[in-house]
């Protein structure tokens, strides 16, 4: 079930594309890896049960991150029933989900590298997510959240980690878009506030785009007034990174719809029928122009791109 607060507007069933950063990510850095991992498999020349198995494959970074938000989310969760949770039981906490999406979990690392490398590989991911629940907890902002999780429950969204029935979905006219807010609080000014964490790379551009969407979906899914609305990045592996903020009546916020447009369009070109999502043929997906996207790529078993 979805948390108390704020409800995402229900919107009838279709079929045809919308954005998401993470699909459209995938399809400009490779379009062949989009079209294993994304198109139906009754479409895709390549037994089924192989691929859905290929699909399931995570890398521990993802992992990392999953984990990261889920003990958050959880922590959230406790202050929203208001509720109170310790220092150390939070880290527990994280640590106990890290090692449950391990052990429920393939990883690419685990299939390409020896035991012992590996091994290696997964000590220093235990101690990433480690370190970012501690940089999580000295933050004021967590303090400032928890206590408006307390007094304003109803005005407030947490993402319900593992609720495959939410996808964040907005929609624009005939534009359809998906971005899941990590959270969403009511800040003593009165106004609304989307918060967006982060445990990987600084990118400052990926960011934007995708607390753009978080935005929109506030604004078209919950109807919040745009001028009452801010968002923010904190990238709990790099508190030092360059800010990212977004005003929700902003043009900066008009030219990242703008942009969110154009990258469906691209994305739309490649299917006979983009409302059933019928692709063209594979051939039309171009593969990754260089060898290191390919590096860790799960389906390197079956493409024929740079090896």
């Amino acid at each position: 079930m979805l948390s108390r607060g704020l409800k995402p507007k229900p919107y009838p069933s279709d079929r045809s594309i919308g954005w998401s950063f993470s699909t459209l990510n995938m399809f400009q850095n490779c379009q062949r890896q989009y079209y294993f991992d994304r198109v139906s498999p009754r479409w895709v020349s390549f037994p089924e049960g192989k691929l859905r198995e290929l699909r399931a494959i995570k890398s521990l970074p993802i992992l990392v991150g999953d984990a990261v938000h889920k003990t958050i989310a959880d922590y959230f969760q406790t202050c929203l029933a208001g509720n109170e949770m310790l220092n150390n039981d939070f880290y527990s906490s994280g640590e106990e989900i890290f090692q449950h999406v391990l052990k429920t979990s393939i990883t690419e690392e685990q299939r390409q590298l020896e035991q012992e490398a590996y091994k290696a590989k997964v000590e220093e991911a235990t101690k990433k997510v480690s370190d970012m629940l501690h940089a999580f907890w000295g933050l004021d902002l967590r303090s400032e959240v928890a206590d408006s999780l307390r007094l304003n429950p109803e005005k407030s969204f947490i993402d319900p980690s593992g609720v495959s029935q939410f996808y964040g979905e907005f929609r624009i006219g005939d534009f359809r878009g998906y971005a899941p807010p990590d959270l969403v609080y009511l800040k003593k000014n009165g106004h609304h506030e989307v918060i967006s964490w982060k445990t990987g790379l600084h990118n400052v551009d990926g960011f934007l785009m995708q607390l753009a969407g978080q935005v929109l979906f506030c604004i078209y899914s919950f109807d919040l007034p745009p001028e009452r609305l801010t968002a923010k990045v904190v990238n709990l592996s790099s508190l030092e990174g360059q800010p990212v903020e977004l005003q929700g009546s902003s043009s900066t916020l008009e030219r990242c719809l703008e942009r969110m447009r154009r990258e469906v369009a691209e994305l739309v070109a490649k299917f006979d029928n983009p409302q059933m999502r019928v692709p063209k043929a594979m051939e039309e997906f171009s593969l990754a122009p260089t060898q290191n996207i390919c590096t860790m790529c799960k389906f390197k078993s079956i493409c024929e791109g740079p090896q």
